[in-house]
């Protein structure tokens, strides 16, 4: 605990917690140190041992996977740029490419690190060269030694056009120099194409190691593709395989896949130029293993600060691209995050429906919002003729954010975008709403209950993300939207707004969570709930998400509790 302690002492922490100070005061400043110490402490990391050794694949199950024939065979080929590689990290990425359970694969190493002194035979060579000479004949291996370091990008980009010159490659997949992935990688990636012939780019779960069986390693399990989430950070990550067909695609005029001018987020520049041409799908195994290295942004998120800038700058360029509604990016406290703040061209009236309203509150409520075309009303059919937005909010929230009507309202005019929630705090300033699962404790629960908003899983709690439902009581949606669906379905109780929200996403509109729109219950908060008889309701009316589970959460989760612990630990 003592070295943990002396890395939140570094300079740039220092610099964090101050900005923390200055927006949250002491509680927020004090609540997030106690998360971190939590993260880092968590019994749930003695739960992802329990986890690890109840998934471990056994030497039988590993031998059937070897001898299974798939109807369709892809290539994977896979890009490696090496630089100054620890050769046991090297050797241990090796190990886990020949453990292999599915042999259709090639890696492409391109090796941009110092030459050595000539050899004998005049070929390039570095420190590596012998170590990739020691797997030449067990793995599929196309090495190549640059001779000069091209940067992250640039020594990819070398790796790409090799891959996509080689005519039996059908899919390209990035990995880390100094990671690995489990034996059986590409067997389930596979096994997803065979599944899922639409299928153009995959992701999978991983975790982050400090070793090779690390049995202090960290989980992160993802949702399913997740637009707005992958917007606000680049949780996509590892191991990204994507169909060969789509890279010529984003290829620049000056030939680059990966962009130079985006080293350190590289990879995010790539996803998010890719967004536009192909659905991103993800397989929940963790399959990769992220090294905590020294020097990465996995042991330390201030140890390459210059990548969150690279990603302010491409997620900026996207946003742009999309042509939405203007928006600017910055970084708020959490590295490796972002934050999009939307910049309205005119302010559509916005009614907002609350039940026994004291009026001049609200109107005082919202002084500070710089939005001032709204009206106050007790119901849909006394809103102004004239009105574009429906805005239900409970009439004990108030709001502690600022401009919280222009930041659901940005939200509402982006393209297919059904409905926008804000997060809701309780009046211990924990989690009340942020965002509601389908299937926790066999109904529908709010994710992160009672939880410290600085501490939540991934962050996703200060995070704008979709989720397959919000909660009514502060819930944005555009009036012509509202009557099309026919509202709320009053017979379905507390649980109306998930109906609601439900039948948005089944004609593909997104129901979105914004933290930055954030309310604080000045009465009694409680979770969702609702009878036997309205869950049961709910069930038939929406069947296929309570048997397949909610997109949005992790099947490796637990549907017991809130917080993202993993099922195992049940």
């Amino acid at each position: 605990m003592f070295n943990y302690i002396y890395r939140l002492l570094h300079p740039a922490n220092i610099k964090k917690a101050i900005q923390i100070f200055s927006t949250s005061g002491f509680q927020g400043l004090s609540q997030r140190l106690r998360g971190r110490l939590q993260y880092k402490y968590s019994a749930w990391r003695r739960d992802y041992r329990k986890f690890r050794a109840k998934h471990q694949l056994s030497s039988a199950e590993l031998d059937r996977q070897r001898r299974f024939q798939f109807d369709y065979q892809p290539v994977l080929g896979v890009i490696i740029p090496l630089y100054n590689t620890k050769e046991s990290y090297l050797r241990e990425l090796l190990e886990s490419f020949k453990a292999q359970t599915y042999s259709r694969f090639k890696l492409f190493l391109v090796d941009a690190s110092p030459l050595l002194p000539e050899s004998p035979n005049s070929e390039p060579s570095t420190a590596l060269s012998s170590i990739i000479a020691d797997y030449q004949d067990s793995v599929p291996i196309n090495y190549v030694v640059l001779g000069r370091n091209l940067g992250i990008s640039g020594n990819s980009n070398h790796g790409f056009e090799l891959a996509l010159q080689d005519p039996s490659i059908t899919h390209i997949a990035l990995c880390d120099h100094d990671d690995y992935v489990e034996p059986n990688t590409f067997f389930e990636y596979t096994k997803y194409l065979n599944q899922h012939s639409d299928a153009r780019i995959i992701y999978c779960d991983e975790d982050i190691v400090a070793f090779r069986d690390d049995p202090d390693a960290y989980y992160v399990v993802k949702p399913d593709f997740n637009r707005f989430l992958i917007e606000s950070c680049n949780y996509v990550n590892h191991f990204f395989v994507c169909d060969k067909t789509l890279l010529p695609v984003i290829r620049t005029s000056d030939g680059e896949y990966e962009r130079s001018a985006f080293d350190g987020a590289q990879d995010y520049d790539l996803y998010l130029r890719l967004l536009p041409h192909a659905t991103f799908h993800h397989i929940p195994k963790i399959l990769y293993h992220w090294r905590a290295a020294e020097n990465s942004t996995a042991k330390n998120p201030q140890n390459k600060t210059y990548a969150y800038e690279a990603g302010e700058r491409t997620l900026t360029e996207y946003l742009q691209a999309q042509s939405m509604v203007p928006a600017s990016v910055s970084q708020p406290v959490l590295p490796g995050s972002y934050r999009v703040d939307y910049h309205l061209q005119s302010q559509p009236l916005v009614s907002i429906i609350t039940q026994n309203p004291a009026k001049a509150r609200f109107i005082d409520n919202f002084k500070s919002d710089n939005y001032t075309n709204f009206e106050v009303v007790t119901d849909v059919a006394l809103a102004n003729p004239q009105s574009e937005i429906l805005f239900f909010l409970d009439n004990n929230l108030q709001p502690i954010s600022k401009h919280t009507i222009a930041q659901l309202v940005g939200i509402l005019q982006r393209d297919a975008v059904g409905c926008v929630a804000g997060q809701i705090l309780n009046r211990r300033h924990r989690i009340e709403h942020a965002g509601l699962i389908v299937g926790i404790h066999h109904s529908v629960g709010n994710i992160f209950y009672d939880e410290p908003p600085a501490y939540t899983y991934n962050d996703h709690g200060a995070l704008v993300g979709e989720y397959s439902a919000v909660s009514g009581s502060c819930l944005m949606v555009k009036k012509s939207t509202y009557h099309k669906f026919n509202g709320f379905n009053s017979s379905l109780g507390n649980l109306s707004d998930v109906d609601f929200c439900l039948r948005l996403r089944d004609t593909g509109l997104s129901v979105v969570y914004n933290p930055t729109a954030s309310f604080k219950r000045l009465g009694k908060s409680s979770p969702k709930t609702a009878s036997p008889d309205t869950i049961a309701a709910l069930r038939a009316a929406h069947p296929n998400i309570f048997a397949h589970g909610d997109p949005f959460y992790n099947p490796n989760l637990s549907l017991d509790h809130t917080d993202c612990r993993l099922m195992q630990s049940d």
